[in-house]
């Protein structure tokens, strides 16, 4: 038998949401982990090369600046995937507590429609259609304030993370050959 033969209720959703967000928490929560490390790692060798730039070799403290600001930027980069991918493992709270807003705010767009007369002119018609469209513009904003997903779900800064993750290696590997040179 298929699903479609059963009707699923709310709860039947809200136990395979809650199920599915368990299975990619350890994903998520090694993802975490890994983007942490690398973080450290950059801000360590980012902070030896501004050492080694202004303390061992008196440059200006101009030069270094420049240097280390662009430096820092994959290290923000990687600092935004971080923290988008940390709000993920709220996640089964974050489901629960956004399937729960929705259905109230249904709920009561759903009630105010139904206590209002209704009026068969176009006016009354278009009102409807307003607050239909209201509440979808609603349940975009109730998403994007819940989980910052558009640094996960964007190519481009997808590709910019993996630029950023390949610059830190390269951030490390220069630190190592300042090492070599004091």
């Amino acid at each position: 038998m298929s699903d479609s033969e059963f009707p699923v209720t709310d709860s039947d959703q809200h136990q395979r949401l809650l199920h599915l967000c368990t299975r990619w928490l350890p994903l998520i929560d090694a993802l975490t982990d890994k983007l942490r490390l690398l973080l450290v790692i950059g801000l360590f060798c980012w902070a030896w090369i501004g050492i080694w730039l202004y303390a061992i070799q008196h440059y200006s403290l101009l030069l270094c600046g420049m240097v280390l600001s662009a430096l820092l930027l994959p290290v923000l980069i990687i600092l935004r995937f971080w923290w988008s991918l940390a709000q993920l493992k709220d996640l089964p709270a974050i489901a629960t507590e956004m399937l729960g807003d929705a259905q109230a705010g249904v709920a009561s767009s759903l009630q105010q429609l139904a206590t209002q007369k209704t009026k068969l002119s176009w006016f009354g018609a278009s009102k409807g259609l307003w607050s239909i469209g209201t509440m979808a513009l609603e349940a975009k904003e109730l998403l994007g304030s819940y989980v910052s997903l558009a640094t996960l779900l964007n190519p481009f800064m997808l590709l910019l993370g993996v630029v950023s993750g390949l610059c830190i290696g390269l951030l490390c590997l220069i630190s190592l050959g300042l090492l070599w040179f004091i």
